[in-house]
């Protein structure tokens, strides 16, 4: 049995502000619906190593793409 997230991709950009602060723009195709997401990790978030090592290597400033994650991550 699958389950959503296995039948989900993320794929995207994300944006490594000079504040530390990461922005994600993702988008994701579900039962024929895309859907857009902009997600912001700030560095005192939780998940924020992990999103981070999941985009690296990046630089403030820079913008780099983003594959599909392997887990999903939770959303605080």
């Amino acid at each position: 049995m699958s389950t959503i997230w296995q039948e989900t991709k993320y794929v995207g950009t994300g944006f490594l502000q000079d504040n530390g602060t990461i922005i994600l723009n993702l988008k994701r195709e579900v039962a024929g619906i895309v859907l857009h997401d902009e997600l912001r990790y700030e560095p005192n978030n939780p998940n924020y190593q992990a999103v981070l090592a999941h985009i690296s290597p990046i630089k403030p400033g820079e913008r780099v793409s983003v594959s599909p994650w392997n887990q999903p991550l939770h959303c605080n």
